[in-house]
């Protein structure tokens, strides 16, 4: 099972993807949507910067109350404030994890997602919280892509950084 310092470490990584996939877009890119339906790259970039507290704060409590306060916060991310805010996150959840103990990290029992009972709160923060950062950072890459970054590679996605010119 992941420990804490692990699950800490995961999410700092995707922060740095992030980070980086971020500094190869424009203002231009921010309006793109994949369909009209979709969220635009900076609503995404928006969401990014909630989505680890915000799940982390649902385990923690067992409510969504916090979410609306949240996402409305975001609102006002753009993308020069992005890092910051990607790093703020950072700092909220490692706050929000602090009083955890490492052995209550992965025994503690918390209220899934979706259905009933309980699983620990290491699980609970993989398969959701850490999962979900990694799913839309390949939403972001994907969009980006599709944005016109058609430079933009593997290394750029899984590594942070961008590939090796030929």
């Amino acid at each position: 099972m992941l420990s804490k310092a692990e699950f800490l470490a995961a999410l700092k990584r995707e922060t740095k993807i992030l980070t980086h996939l971020a500094s190869r877009l424009e203002a231009k890119h921010l309006d793109h949507r994949l369909t009209p339906t979709q969220r635009s790259i900076g609503e995404l970039l928006q969401y990014l910067t909630i989505n680890a507290q915000a799940s982390t704060t649902y385990f923690l409590t067992g409510s969504w109350d916090h979410w609306d306060a949240t996402a409305e916060k975001a609102k006002g991310v753009d993308l020069a404030g992005f890092v910051k805010a990607l790093k703020k996150q950072d700092a909220t959840v490692a706050k929000l994890l602090k009083p955890i103990s490492d052995k209550a990290f992965i025994t503690k029992a918390v209220k899934p997602v979706w259905g009933k009972g309980s699983v620990p709160l290491a699980q609970a923060l993989f398969e959701n919280t850490l999962t979900w950062a990694i799913g839309y950072r390949t939403q972001l890459f994907l969009q980006a892509k599709s944005a016109g970054l058609v430079d933009l590679g593997s290394s750029d996605l899984w590594a942070g950084k961008a590939p090796k010119k030929k």
